[in-house]
């Protein structure tokens, strides 16, 4: 059913195979899902709509009842917090959106731009231009937890949430860096056309499709992000420079 709906969207949509199209463990996890989100909200509603309507500065009524848990709950699934790159610093300021405060300021490598998050894995990715290099921050400690080495003048890192992996386009070198974000190591070094430092990757999760510009030789290099290959490279118009999917 599901390749089907899929094909449908696109407009090929054909007759669905209904036969085996849902097996009997895949529905009693759906069930279980159902009934799992149908409770939280259910308790959600009681243990809110029993207390009186409060100002914006006052604490979560959960906060007041079990703090610690609501500290845990708040660390583990909700990180509201902006990373700044400070290209003439060096360093990354991390500002929470509660407070509209910094909360912290972590030196990085040399001329760190764009930073780049995984939430999946709480990490976030900065690349120094100048020194080669991706510092990986750790969420929930701001602290550095690695600096991993990438090709020459890196530019941009492009997260891929399938997967858990982070795609680095180097501009000297004329490669993208694959990280595996479950280790933060390098696990592929993909050969590119010829950019510029206005050059922005992007991933299409849905096509599984990772996109880079080249602004000096007029071309887009399309990766596969299961195999990490060149799948294709296609001739566009002169000095591209970013690209956006629509999926």
């Amino acid at each position: 059913v599901w390749p089907w709906f899929h094909s449908y969207l696109s407009g090929h949509g054909g007759n669905p195979e209904l036969s085996g199209a849902v097996r009997v463990d895949t529905l009693l996890v759906m069930l279980l899902s159902a009934a799992i989100a149908l409770g939280g909200i259910g308790l959600s509603w009681w243990f809110y709509s029993r207390r009186s309507p409060r100002n914006p500065d006052d604490p979560d009524p959960l906060e007041q009842l079990q703090p610690d848990l609501f500290g845990w709950l708040r660390g583990k699934f909700f990180i509201d917090e902006l990373y700044v790159g400070n290209y003439g610093s060096d360093t990354v300021s991390i500002v929470s959106t509660a407070t509209n405060a910094v909360v912290a300021t972590l030196a990085v490598g040399r001329a760190p731009l764009t930073p780049a998050s995984n939430n999946n894995l709480y990490r976030t990715y900065v690349p120094s231009a100048t020194d080669g290099t991706v510092s990986v921050i750790d969420q929930k400690t701001h602290t550095i937890a690695r600096t991993i080495p990438v090709g020459r003048g890196p530019q941009f890192a492009a997260v891929d949430g399938r997967h858990n992996k982070v795609y680095v386009n180097n501009v000297t070198d004329r490669t993208v860096s694959v990280i595996d974000s479950a280790t933060d190591t390098v696990v592929r070094t993909i050969a590119t056309g010829a950019g510029t430092p206005s050059n922005f990757g992007s991933v299409n999760g849905a096509y599984r499709r990772y996109y880079l510009p080249n602004a000096t030789d007029d071309t887009l290099t399309v990766i596969d992000t299961d195999t990490d290959a060149v799948v294709r490279t296609i001739a566009v118009g002169s000095t591209p420079v970013d690209v956006l999917a629509d999926a």
